[in-house]
């Protein structure tokens, strides 16, 4: 369609716009073929996504974040967004508590900044 659009010709961009379209007439009106068709994902069931029970989740110090996720901290220059996650880290590495958080057991962290 679009490059029937760009031909200068009044009378070839016609006959190339109704060519396009008898093509489209075409489609809707023929018979669905099983090539034609593909099928652009499974409907999610709501009823038994939110009733289905995903165990005990494990929170990490703070329980900021649960084992297994990334999480991204936003913020405004100078405010002291790397000094919170080396704290964080610190303290999740050592099995220290964080934010009023109870002792745990120290946990492997890999840290990028």
């Amino acid at each position: 369609m679009a490059e029937a659009a760009k031909v200068v010709d009044p009378e070839d961009r016609r006959k190339r716009l109704a060519s396009v379209r008898d093509e489209l007439e075409a489609l809707e009106s023929g018979p669905i073929s099983a090539s034609r068709i593909r099928p652009r994902g499974v409907p999610l069931d709501w009823s038994s996504f939110m009733t289905a029970d995903f165990g005990e989740v494990e929170w990490l110090p703070g329980k900021l974040m649960v084992r297994g996720q990334q999480i991204a901290l936003v913020g405004y220059g100078k405010v002291g967004k790397s000094l919170f996650m080396q704290e964080w880290v610190w303290r999740m590495a050592c099995g220290n508590g964080f934010l009023s958080d109870h002792d745990r057991g120290g946990l492997r962290v890999p840290y990028v900044d």
